[in-house]
């Protein structure tokens, strides 16, 4: 029991610590109404729209969610363009309330070009679709920094660079799948020459 009188001391953050990122900028929106009230601020995100598409190998099926459930939901999808890898890799976080609602938590899409004779990026960007505090849009330009970086070894060359408040941890989630982007430009390579060598069948006449 606390004595009578006796100061009880405000929760310390733990895993989360001032200019860790974007969101949790020293005197942003987060920090401050945690320091003014000992609690994290509460942000409610807009409702999230369906991802379903007409490509029916683009997502796999998915559960309901159940109220207070919590789902990521990410795309990596690969191609070429001449001589270019084109990437676009989709990234969403989301949340259930008690009424079954889903809301967004964090959502963006990096588009990323790619040149396979070197193995590294010629160009990467991320496009906004839904955060939660004001202060996080500002690591989406971080994003940028993967031109001129090679795929191989990029998950720790990201968890060890894209540090402090220029980024975002969520988006430096996405940005480390992105190793994988000419591991798997190979695969759609492999697939279209067995395609082009595949017998076309037929009767001799």
């Amino acid at each position: 029991m606390q004595a009578a009188g006796a100061h009880r001391s405000r929760p310390k953050l733990t895993l989360q610590y001032p200019d860790l990122c974007a969101g949790w900028v020293a005197g942003g929106t987060l920090v401050s109404g945690f320091a003014g009230t000992g609690k994290i601020p509460v942000h409610v995100g807009p409702h999230a729209p369906s991802v379903d598409s007409d490509d029916p190998l683009g997502w796999h099926t998915f559960d309901l969610l159940p109220p207070h459930g919590m789902r990521r939901r990410r795309r990596l999808d690969v191609w070429r363009e001449g001589e270019i890898a084109a990437v676009e890799c989709f990234f969403r976080d989301s949340h259930v309330d008690d009424d079954g609602v889903e809301t967004i938590v964090h959502e963006y899409t990096v588009h990323a070009t790619g040149d396979p004779a070197t193995r590294r990026f010629l160009s990467c960007e991320a496009d906004i679709g839904a955060l939660p505090w004001p202060e996080c849009p500002a690591a989406a330009a971080s994003a940028t920094r993967l031109a001129g970086e090679a795929a191989e070894g990029l998950r720790g060359r990201v968890r060890d660079t894209f540090v402090g408040p220029s980024t975002c941890t969520h988006l430096n989630d996405t940005l480390r799948s992105l190793e994988d982007v000419m591991a798997l430009l190979e695969r759609v390579d492999d697939a279209q020459e067995q395609v082009r060598t595949r017998p076309t069948g037929g009767l001799a006449s």
